[in-house]
């Protein structure tokens, strides 16, 4: 895909702010926050998911460094951070949601999803059961089970917001002040909702679902991934039929936090492979999000 600043695109001649937006949209009973940014016309979109406990304020980096590859769109997952609800129990619910989502924006044509913990097992779930709907995946911090111990799990049961389960996202080379924002967002995220996403997470056959998906997987783990090593990650490539891997140089699960600029090479480069369907002119202008410039 052609760099839109080179090509004369009416966003090249804009500031960041003036393409950064942010609106809700109403799925069910329940309305969704989302981050976006990008215009409708640049081709490609990309639905990001964030991590268990989280918000889509992991993929801050992402908004500004892709925006003007694709349109990017980073929803708060049901029952967080400015989401309404109170969480689900499953990833099929959860892939039902981002489904809605989705349609509520009026776009049905496939996008990339990139998720991370998560965000990647309810990826793996959309492209699974909703194959016209995704172009190719991003998966990060992706492991059978969600990689959290029982003990952890039974600590969120009974409202706890274990602090080493935070330390264990990043590498050792993460400044202090991003492992304190992660913390601050783990821990605004209600117990029933911490404890809720382990257990979606436990409860998800990850091995099966992979190795019915067949679009192109491109899994992502940081060098110093201590929830999803670059082995791991390299044997669990091999579950999926069309899975490669890569691995983020001083990085640890939440790679595209702690090394944005490298990670966002690595989907802007996937992104051109894939190539996700244009962008109808009919269903660019939506309230709340999508924005024509002239």
């Amino acid at each position: 895909m052609a760099n839109l600043a080179r090509t004369g695109h009416p966003w090249g001649r804009r500031p960041l702010d003036a393409i950064l937006s942010a609106g809700s949209v109403q799925v069910g009973s329940e309305s969704i926050y989302y981050a976006a940014s990008g215009i409708a016309e640049s081709g490609a979109a990309i639905l990001f998911l964030h991590e268990s406990g989280g918000t889509g304020a992991t993929w801050s980096g992402q908004l500004s460094g892709l925006a003007q590859q694709a349109r990017c769109l980073v929803p708060d997952l049901p029952g967080h951070g400015q989401s309404e609800g109170g969480g689900l129990q499953t990833i099929a619910e959860y892939r039902r949601a981002m489904l809605g989502f989705l349609d509520a924006l009026a776009i049905r044509w496939p996008v990339l999803v990139a998720g991370v913990c998560l965000g990647a097992a309810i990826a793996v779930d959309l492209a699974l059961h909703a194959p016209d709907r995704v172009a190719g995946l991003v998966l990060a911090g992706l492991h059978e089970g969600g990689r959290a111990c029982a003990t952890i799990r039974h600590r969120t049961s009974l409202g706890e917001a274990p602090a080493e389960f935070v330390e264990r996202m990043f590498s050792g080379a993460a400044s202090p002040r991003l492992k304190s924002e992660q913390a601050k967002r783990w821990r605004m995220a209600s117990p029933t909702v911490r404890h809720a996403d382990l257990l979606a997470l436990a409860g998800y056959p990850l091995r099966d679902a992979l190795q019915g998906v067949r679009h192109r997987t491109m899994l992502v783990g940081g060098q110093h991934d201590a929830i999803a090593s670059p082995e791991y990650t390299a044997r669990l490539a091999l579950e999926a039929p069309r899975g490669e891997r890569v691995t983020i140089g001083e990085a640890g699960c939440l790679s595209m936090v702690e090394r944005p600029d490298q990670f966002n090479r690595v989907v802007a480069a996937f992104l051109q492979e894939v190539q996700p369907g244009q962008l109808p002119t009919a269903a660019a202008v939506h309230r709340g999000g999508y924005r024509r410039y002239s």
